[in-house]
C-alpha cells in the first residue's frame, strides 16, 4: 500500500511531503522492535499487539524517491535476490566491523543497541560471511545490516554487504519511537558440560513432538568438548578440520570412550546460551535436525569459548547425540 502524505504523521512525528509505504513484516528476525506472531511460531497473539500499536504489525516506512541517504540504526526495506527483506543498517561505508563475544564492534567501539531481544548473542556465521573476531570494512555505496533478533536472523553475517542502491523504503531512528519491547540482559550462558536445565527445554521440545526424552552422557559431553576443541583450532571451518584429521581425531575419541562414531550425531553452531534459547535456535535447520532426532537417547552439550592474541572472544557450542 502506497499513500502521499501532504502534512500527517509517522508515530508521532510530523511529516511534510513525504510518500510512505506500509510494510508487512512477517517472522521473528526483527523482534522485538516489529512483532513475531504466534501464527508463525512467534511470541504475541497478533490481534494483541495490533489494538497495540498497529505500526509494529504492518509499518510505515518512507519511500525511496531520490538518492537514499543512510544512516546509522535506520531500518530498511530491502530487495534481495528478487525477495524483500527488512533489517537495520549497523554499518555504513568506511565503517570497521567486527562480532567479539556476543556483540557488535564499529570502529574499535562496542555498540549500544537498546532495541535488541536478547544482547549478547550477536555471533558470526560459521558458514557464511562474516565469523567472530575478523575485521571487515564496508566498501564504497555498501551497507552492513542485522535483525534485531541476532539469534533468528539471515543477514549480512550470512550474504555480506548490501548496495545502497538496494534500499527501497527507510524507516530513520527518529521515527522509531514506542516500536519494540524492553530488550533482554543477557542471562547465565550455557558455559558448561552438564546444563541440566538445557536438557530439560530440549527435552520439553522433543515432548511437543511426540518424541522420546534424552538424558545428558558425561561421556558425550567429553567427546562434544573434543570437537569443539578441534574446531576451534581449525577456525571454526568444518572442512579444514576434515582436511587436516581433525573429525578423524573425534571419532577416534569416542570410540576411547566405548562410543561407536558411527552412531554418533554431531551439531555445532556459533555462540554460547542459556537454556531458554534452546526453544528458539530450535527453528534453526541444523539444530532442528539433530534435537528432533527420533531415535536419538542421550546428548552431550557443551559451550566454548576462546580468545585470540588479541583478546578477541570467539564462541561455539557442540552437540553430540548418541542413537
Amino acid at each position: 500500500m502506497i499513500k502521499y502524505v501532504g502534512v500527517g504523521m509517522v508515530g508521532e512525528k510530523m511529516v511534510v511531503g513525504k510518500r510512505t509505504i506500509h510494510v508487512p513484516v512477517v517472522g521473528p528476525s526483527m523482534y522485538p522492535t516489529f512483532a513475531w506472531c504466534s501464527d508463525v511460531g512467534g511470541l504475541e497473539d497478533c490481534a494483541v499487539a495490533a489494538n497495540q500499536n498497529s505500526r509494529r504489525i504492518i509499518p510505515e516506512f518512507f519511500a525511496v524517491e531520490d538518492k537514499f541517504v543512510p544512516e546509522l540504526e535506520m531500518i530498511v526495506s530491502i530487495n534481495h535476490e528478487s525477495r524483500g527483506i527488512v533489517k537495520r543498517i549497523v554499518g555504513l561505508p568506511g565503517d570497521v566491523l567486527k562480532l567479539n563475544g556476543g556483540y557488535l564492534y564499529r570502529n574499535g567501539k562496542r555498540v549500544d543497541e537498546p532495541y535488541l531481544w536478547k544482547e549478547g548473542r550477536t555471533y558470526g556465521n560459521i558458514n557464511g560471511f562474516l565469523k567472530d573476531c575478523v575485521d571487515v570494512i564496508v566498501p564504497k555505496d555498501s551497507m552492513f545490516v542485522l535483525g534485531d533478533n541476532r539469534l533468528l536472523s539471515g543477514d549480512s553475517r550470512e550474504f555480506g554487504f548490501l548496495k545502497l542502491t538496494d534500499v527501497d523504503a527507510y524507516l530513520p531512528i527518529v521515527y522509531q519511537e514506542n516500536l519494540g519491547l524492553p530488550n533482554y540482559p543477557l542471562s547465565s550462558i550455557l558455559a558448561n558440560q552438564n546444563d541440566s536445565s538445557a536438557i530439560a527445554t530440549i527435552n520439553e521440545i522433543r515432548k511437543n513432538h511426540g518424541l522420546n526424552t534424552v538424558t545428558n552422557e558425561p561421556g558425550l559431553n567429553e567427546v562434544a568438548q573434543f570437537l569443539g576443541d578441534v574446531l576451534a583450532s581449525s577456525d571454526y571451518d568444518y572442512e579444514i578440520a576434515q582436511a587436516n584429521g581433525g573429525m578423524k581425531k573425534v571419532g577416534n575419541k569416542a570410540n576411547s570412550l566405548g562410543y561407536g562414531y558411527g552412531y554418533l550425531n554431531t551439531s555445532f553452531f556459533p555462540g554460547v546460551f542459556d537454556s531458554n534459547d534452546y526453544q528458539y535456535l530450535f527453528m534453526e535447520k541444523g539444530i532442528k535436525e539433530i534435537i528432533e532426532k527420533p531415535n536419538i537417547k542421550k546428548i552431550g552439550i557443551v559451550g566454548h569459548d576462546t580468545k585470540d592474541v588479541s583478546g578477541c572472544e570467539s564462541s561455539i557450542t557442540t552437540i553430540v547425540s548418541l542413537e
